[in-house]
């Protein structure tokens, strides 16, 4: 009875999560904390991409819909592109890498975002060419010149946002999935419901600090800022995240032992018992 008793005590445990032995709270602690830093990234742009196109970008406030619209789904676009891939990768190379390369390419690519006129100019992008696609891909083909003077700074927009769509898609799968690495099965229910806690605050702060620092310092700022915290982000995942992917034993069934069960699925009566003898 006192040894049950010790084994409970030393049994770890984070906000009512067992800890496996060779995990560490703080690993717990670090993979909530980068969840809510993942769901910042995953909820800013939808702050942060009206006042960017009106105030940097300088868009016509007549296409505004449409544009945001676009640059809202990059994210959609990454994702049916990439998922399947992330996927595979994640089982590969590991959760952790995955995760790693995704706030850095955040990082680089939010603050590139500020830069997006600059770019364009840097890459010579005709006004003309990149009017005409921008106002098709608006659904006003036939408005192109409207575009013409704001056309080069968006297009490289569509582009950077794409990218930052990427590195959403390399992220926050990760995160989900290291839950169910991390937990037994008996708490993994309650690993989830913290994930989703964890992505709900991560939606509060960003409009709680974020929409008042736009007002005042503007949105080059809160990209800057941005970038900060998805390196920051980068960081902590690197240090204090640990992989701890489930082993898994695959069998290979071999040629001769799938005949006989495709021959099962065939026949009946005498014919089946012997071969589920051999079988077993």
């Amino acid at each position: 009875m006192a040894e049950q008793k010790d084994s409970a005590k030393s049994v770890k445990k984070f906000t009512g999560l067992e800890v496996p032995p060779d995990l560490t709270k703080g690993n717990f602690f670090f993979l909530f904390l980068n969840t809510m830093l993942m769901g910042m990234m995953m909820t800013i742009p939808a702050i942060v991409q009206p006042a960017f196109l009106k105030d940097i970008i300088k868009i016509n406030q007549d296409f505004a819909g449409s544009i945001n619209g676009l640059l809202q789904n990059m994210s959609q676009i990454a994702t049916l592109a990439l998922v399947a891939l992330v996927g595979v990768l994640s089982d590969k190379v590991g959760r952790k890498i995955l995760a790693l390369l995704g706030f850095l390419v955040l990082a680089v690519f939010f603050y590139l975002l500020s830069r997006a006129n600059g770019i364009a100019a840097v890459l010579h992008i005709p006004a003309g060419l990149a009017a005409q696609i921008c106002a098709l891909v608006s659904f006003a083909p036939s408005k192109a010149a409207e575009f013409a003077e704001f056309a080069p700074g968006l297009l490289t927009t569509y582009g950077i946002r794409l990218i930052i769509g990427v590195g959403l898609i390399l992220g926050y799968p990760q995160f989900i999935t290291m839950v169910a690495d991390y937990t037994y099965e008996k708490d993994r229910g309650k690993g989830m419901a913290m994930n989703g806690v964890m992505m709900g605050l991560a939606s509060i702060l960003v409009f709680a600090i974020f929409l008042p620092i736009i007002s005042k310092a503007g949105v080059i700022q809160v990209l800057y800022i941005i970038a900060a915290v998805s390196l920051g982000g980068a960081l902590t995942t690197g240090l204090f995240l640990k992989d701890h992917m489930p082993e898994t034993k695959r069998e290979k069934a071999g040629l001769i032992k799938i005949i006989p069960v495709v021959r099962l699925m065939n026949c009946s009566g005498p014919c089946s018992t012997s071969i589920k003898l051999r079988l077993n």
